[in-house]
């Protein structure tokens, strides 16, 4: 698999906490909107990875362990290599 650098805006699809699916086209690496202060946790150590959604423009959560698509430079990948892409981002 190639090497995705980060910050690249993509999109994906995963199951949310409470069972339905969502749909987000975000982007990682995004700082410009920070208002301080430092989660709490960590949220690698959860399986979650920090994304910022382009559509709600603010930061969002996504269980990289429910993730089952994902695109990202045109192409699209599922079920196993979407968790491996989104982990390289």
């Amino acid at each position: 698999m190639e090497k995705i650098n980060k910050g690249k805006i993509f999109s994906v699809r995963f199951v949310k906490k409470d069972g339905t699916t969502r749909f987000m086209k975000c982007r990682t690496g995004v700082i410009s909107k920070l208002k301080g202060g430092e989660l709490k946790y960590d949220a690698s150590a959860k399986g979650l990875k920090v994304v910022f959604d382009l559509t709600c423009n603010a930061y969002r959560m996504i269980n990289a362990n429910t993730v089952y698509e994902l695109r990202i430079k045109g192409k699209t990948y599922l079920g196993e290599n979407a968790k491996q892409i989104l982990s390289t981002l």
